[in-house]
């Protein structure tokens, strides 16, 4: 039961996170294209930032699993499945707060190294090879925060305390 919690939770954030990442770009581009028409560019940018969202995602897994084992043996068992959907959206909002903040630093960085181009307007005006650059560098913000997201999510995990006897 507790790793098919899991997995429909990943399932779940996975859609959610992607879902807002699409809708941010979407709006970006409203208006400016038909269905039909939108550029390569713009599918590149939507790829880059899902699997910047998927790796950052990913780092849910290991203190979900902790989780789910000190829940599921603690002595408070009747709200576990509340419990544990409770800290599942602490996590994935701090897994798509993180990966937002990975992907702003990623523009601002572009920025500076194309001298105030923006990666959305290379997107639309289907500028792929800009779009290389952007997505090495989304590519390396992700895998530098990746690594501290598993001690900030363990970190808030409700470990249980071992009483002192003195």
């Amino acid at each position: 039961m507790n790793h098919l919690f899991s997995f429909i939770a990943f399932l779940l954030g996975a859609v959610i996170s992607f879902s807002l990442l699409n809708y941010f770009i979407s709006t970006k581009i409203k208006g400016r294209f038909t269905v039909d028409e939108i550029p390569l560019g713009v599918n590149m940018l939507k790829a880059i930032y899902f699997i910047c969202g998927g790796i950052m995602l990913a780092e849910i897994r290991d203190p979900l699993t902790d989780l789910n084992d000190i829940l599921s043996n603690s002595a408070n068992k009747e709200n576990w499945l509340l419990n544990e959907a409770m800290y599942f959206s602490i996590f994935l909002g701090i897994s798509i707060l993180s990966t937002f903040i990975v992907l702003w630093f990623s523009s601002i960085t572009y920025s500076v190294a194309t001298k105030g181009t923006n990666a959305m307007s290379d997107a639309i005006n289907n500028k792929t090879s800009n779009l290389v650059l952007y997505a090495g560098i989304a590519f390396s913000f992700t895998i530098i925060v990746k690594g501290s997201m598993s001690p900030i999510l363990t970190w808030i995990i409700p470990y249980p305390t071992t009483p002192l006897f003195h």
